[in-house]
């Protein structure tokens, strides 16, 4: 599902999970985006190459970061990682599983890592009654929240809500496969990503008033 809300969006820079089942037991699996001549450097220590300074918060010591060591294109690409986390209700995005790309001989930068490790996700260790796209789901790496964390992203208006409009259709015929979710589970799922959806959007709304 993952996959699927990144080509809807239209952004490039992921990594595109597919399912195996072997000896009925399901994987989650992807090709490796680090070759032999580049490296992850992750989030975490990119952080850590500047001391924080009190009055800066967690974001803008972040982006300080990438901009004093010179990695392009961050800024756009945090934005673009923080509303795919909202919308997937992701609980576990911390600074070890997003950061940057460099080649090892140069050390020059390419740029962000493409989005990877999102499957602490939609509601995964939620009992279905649980389950409602409205509820502060915890976030992670900025702000305690998604409801705040949203908020860092500024302006919503590069986002393409006509893209999303049968999302939660594609997502019941996924589900559908899965012998492991019933219908009721199912419809709690649809409904709460379509839910996270048209939270996402009544934001970018009234950011226009």
């Amino acid at each position: 599902m993952a996959t699927s809300l990144h080509q809807r969006l239209q952004h490039t820079a992921y990594v595109a999970y597919s399912l195996l089942w072997e000896n009925e037991t399901p994987y989650s699996i992807c090709e490796n985006f680090i070759t032999p001549e580049t490296e992850l450097v992750t989030a975490y220590s990119i952080f850590k190459s500047e001391q924080k300074r009190n009055h800066h918060s967690l974001h803008e010591h972040f982006l300080l970061c990438c901009e004093h060591l010179g990695i392009p294109g961050m800024k756009e690409f945090l934005n673009y990682l923080l509303v795919f986390d909202f919308l997937i209700a992701n609980t576990d995005r911390h600074f070890g599983n997003f950061g940057a790309v460099r080649n090892v001989d140069t050390l020059t930068w390419l740029g962000a890592a493409p989005v990877f490790d999102s499957g602490t996700s939609l509601w995964h260790d939620q009992v279905s009654r649980a389950i409602h796209p409205h509820g502060d789901v915890p976030s992670h790496p900025f702000k305690p929240t998604h409801a705040e964390q949203i908020i860092l992203v500024g302006n919503l208006d590069w986002i393409d809500f006509s893209a999303l409009r049968d999302i939660d259709e594609e997502f019941r015929i996924l589900l559908s496969a899965s012998p492991y979710i019933d219908e009721p589970r199912t419809d709690k799922l649809c409904n709460g990503l379509k839910g996270r959806v048209r939270q996402l959007e009544q934001l970018a709304l009234e950011q226009k008033h």
